[in-house]
């Protein structure tokens, strides 16, 4: 396989690359996008702040925090951090020039319960934190809302203007589970898999298929509208498409597939990509424009490869494929940044894409 410096080199010369940052830690994790000019990632027990412009790094001073987990809110911007011995903080964040960001403390709550956190976002801007399989819900203001031992913990959520789901499996456990304006999590379904919000239904790909709800009903009863071959929804995902309906990347035994459904729930197409278990695959949108981005990992190999999906076309087009002679497929990830695409080589390099320019100048 390529050497690391020769995967850089093809990494930094690929059409549309802005700017790559070499391999420091194992473990970093994206925690989301704090204004225009700066992405966050979780790196070393520390918050490091990405410039969109050169991918320069910036980390940040939180005082005595110790940092476990953190999240940046999607409805009002707050970053929320967590530390094993159960302290939450949250901040605000202030810019102080054209590009740079300061963190404001606003408060601090000690849950007393020690454990690694996970931390959702809830509506209204609110924060759950689960350690362990307790939750604890505060409010935008620092507010314990309650906390509840549901016996398992949440592995995937979605979020609404009014309500956060999230899933949770565990042995014979699985469920979907719904919180609002600050009340306990209901659950509201008996299947569990990677969570989407399309065309006011809540959509579920299990590893059995792919499942459909209306959670505002009064009793909502997850319907199965296509069964799959027992598969590792960890290595395939879901996402809602611009026009209504979802886009599911399947990865079983023996194949991975991409399948699109209509806002009724009917396949509208499939298509086989091979690979098997051996590949983690990943769903993005940008500009209204979904990518499939693929992982691929063997003993001494691993790479990235980025596909544009054209649904009218039926077709996928090849834009870009990183690696690393050292992979750490756990580190692999991929985040949407101020219209470009993050792209993490798990044991290599983090790239960030202009992907309509890629596509643009795609053989």
């Amino acid at each position: 396989p390529p050497s690391q410096t020769i995967w850089q080199q093809r990494i930094a010369a690929s059409p549309g690359v802005e700017w790559i940052r070499p391999f420091t830690h194992a473990g970093t994790r994206p925690i989301g996008q704090l204004n225009a000019d700066t992405f966050i990632i979780f790196e070393d027990h520390q918050l490091i702040g990405l410039n969109s412009a050169d991918g320069s790094k910036r980390p940040f001073d939180l005082g005595d925090a110790v940092i476990d987990a953190a999240l940046v809110h999607e409805q009002n911007g707050s970053l929320y951090t967590a530390g094993r011995l159960g302290q939450i903080n949250a901040f605000s964040p202030v810019e102080n020039s054209e590009t740079d960001v300061n963190l404001t403390p606003l408060w601090s709550l000690d849950l007393a319960q020690n454990g690694t956190p996970l931390l959702l976002p809830l509506p209204g801007g609110g924060v759950m934190a689960a350690v362990r399989t307790t939750l604890f819900a505060m409010s935008a203001d620092g507010k314990l809302l309650w906390q509840e031992d549901i016996g398992a913990r949440p592995f995937s959520y979605t979020l609404t203007a009014d309500a956060l789901f999230f899933a949770t499996a565990s042995g014979a456990d699985e469920a979907v589970w719904q919180v609002r304006d600050g009340e306990r999590p209901l659950q509201i379904a008996d299947v569990s898999g990677k969570l989407a919000f399309a065309d006011e239904q809540l959509w579920i790909y299990s590893a059995r298929g792919v499942y459909r709800l209306n959670p505002a009903t009064e009793s909502p009863s997850a319907e199965q509208i296509y069964a799959l071959p027992m598969g590792f929804p960890q290595q395939g995902d879901i996402m809602p498409l611009p026009a209504g309906g979802v886009l599911v990347i399947h990865t079983d035994l023996f194949d991975s597939r991409l399948l699109a459904f209509a806002p009724d729930g009917t396949l509208r197409q499939q298509r086989s990509l091979g690979g098997g278990p051996s590949a983690g695959h990943y769903l993005q949108m940008v500009n209204d424009q979904p990518y499939l981005i693929t992982n691929t990992s063997l003993q001494n190999a691993g790479e990235l490869t980025l596909f544009a999906i054209d649904l009218d076309a039926a077709t996928l087009t090849h834009i870009f494929t990183g690696g690393s002679r050292m992979p750490i497929t756990t580190d692999s990830w991929t985040a949407v940044f101020n219209n470009r695409l993050l792209l993490n080589i798990g044991g290599g390099h983090l790239a960030q894409i202009d992907v309509e320019t890629a596509v643009q100048n795609s053989p």
